[in-house]
């Protein structure tokens, strides 16, 4: 079943340049070369095959500023070495470079401890955070929480919020060419009948799938806090919780979605 926040992804507007999609190796290649990207998720299956196919394809790529969720840089650091550079991912690059792959990944890798949540990613290093909205290019937001049952509070924080978080602010990006949001595999809408191919459409801000009630984040990020502030004056356990908001997402959900339920 699809995730509860996946209903309100649509509910941000992306700007995403066609072009990119549409060029081959060799363009793509030109594109990338000399630009600073901020990979968002960057531990994540996606954004580790796409951090290094960029590394190995343009090497002539300025930065890549690598945002993982962390409290400091260096927790982000540990959390960069051993969930992505160290992969086997990276053995076709560490063989290519041989002795100086350290030294590459140094130079082009740069590690932002965040949290998509936050707005602003919760980046307290100021003048990093300047660096970034002066320098970046391209951001591409593979941040998410694909869980089936996902508590409300986490999906919308990270699905639905944190997108927004990343919209507003690539508009603070002073050179900004492309922001790319990878969607999860929930929203890509409904099969007409003889259709073999299903095509992403564009949402009205605020539009269901399902029927004609206004879908408003902002109301709903407040009934999701109103909720948890109920079951804890109830004086429930962190557990309780937990499957209070797992359930109250599923509920929400159901709102403005037509579901089928196939059970095995």
């Amino acid at each position: 079943m699809p995730l509860p926040c996946t209903t309100v992804h649509y509910q941000v507007i992306f700007l995403l340049n066609f072009r990119f999609f549409t060029m081959d190796l060799g363009r793509v290649q030109h594109f990338l070369q000399g630009k600073n990207i901020l990979i968002i998720g960057a531990t994540g299956f996606l954004a580790k095959v796409f951090v290094e196919k960029v590394l190995r394809v343009q090497p002539e790529i300025n930065k890549l500023y690598l945002l993982l969720r962390a409290s400091n840089s260096d927790m982000a650091s540990q959390r960069l070495q051993n969930e992505v550079i160290q992969s086997d991912l990276f053995s076709v690059l560490r063989d290519k470079l041989g002795e100086d792959f350290d030294s590459f990944i140094s130079q082009k890798v740069v590690v932002v401890a965040g949290d998509i949540s936050l707005e602003n990613f919760g980046l307290i290093n100021v003048n990093l955070q300047n660096e970034m909205l002066e320098e970046i290019d391209i951001i591409v937001n593979f941040a998410a929480s694909t869980k089936f049952h996902e508590r409300f509070d986490t999906s919308m924080g990270v699905n639905t919020m944190g997108a927004l978080h990343v919209l507003n602010f690539a508009k603070n990006c002073h050179k900004i060419q492309l922001l790319l949001h990878i969607s999860t595999a929930y929203v890509c809408g409904e099969p007409q009948k003889g259709e073999t191919i299903i095509l992403e459409k564009p949402f009205e801000m605020g539009q269901p799938l399902k029927g004609t009630s206004k879908l408003d984040i902002h109301e709903e990020k407040k009934l999701m806090e109103n909720k948890i502030e109920e079951l804890r004056a109830k004086n429930a356990d962190e557990k309780t919780v937990k499957y209070g908001m797992k359930d109250y997402g599923i509920e929400r959900f159901v709102k403005f979605v037509s579901i089928c339920f196939l059970y095995i």
